[in-house]
């Protein structure tokens, strides 16, 4: 046997949609709700089959689906859910790159563009810290030696960075992948 399992977008009223594995086939000591036993003929079907653990199965109905929803720790007896829905094999994009800008339009899982741009601009803007951190180094370096003119280019480079998440064209972006071809910096 192997573990099988239908994906559930859980849409959010605070963020992203988010993906959970419902499993239908599992193993384990516990049986989960409204799941029952799978056993081979002549095994006790009131217990785990083959010992400590046992495989068990479940339908993906929408009872049991919700109990899982509740039982989140992110979403205590389904605390800020707007909705759910089961997926069809494909329907959750494989690049991640926007994974929090990512919504459920009850058709398609699509990029809200204003969160996606907000998730490019935290980005730059963590590139930005880092370049920050060894440019103001090599300025500190520069002015202290008197290379007025060494100074003076780096100088220019950590405004660009400065200047990275307020450009234009992030806000001009109509997809994700306009966004990720927005390079920033220095």
């Amino acid at each position: 046997m192997k573990l099988e399992q239908v994906i559930v977008a859980v849409s959010r009223a605070d963020g992203p949609v988010a993906f959970m594995a419902f499993l239908t086939v599992g193993r384990g000591n516990v049986l989960p709700s409204g799941a029952h036993w799978l056993h081979t003929p002549g095994e006790d079907a009131t217990k785990p089959a083959s010992g400590a653990s046992g495989w068990w199965s479940r339908e993906p109905t929408e009872l049991a689906i919700m109990r899982e929803i509740e039982a989140c720790p992110e979403t205590p007896g389904g605390a800020g859910i707007t909705g759910w829905r089961v997926l069809k094999t494909g329907e959750v994009p494989a690049d991640r790159t926007y994974r929090n800008a990512l919504i459920d339009t009850g058709t398609a899982i699509v990029h809200d563009m204003d969160r996606a741009r907000a998730v490019h601009r935290g980005r730059i803007r963590a590139q930005r810290n880092i370049a920050l951190a060894e440019l103001d180094a090599q300025w500190m370096r520069a002015t202290g030696q008197g290379k007025k003119a060494d100074a003076d280019r780096i100088e220019a480079q950590r405004q660009k960075w400065r200047d990275a998440p307020a450009d234009p064209r992030i806000a001009a972006a109509t997809t994700t992948g306009e966004l990720s071809a927005i390079v920033s910096g220095g």
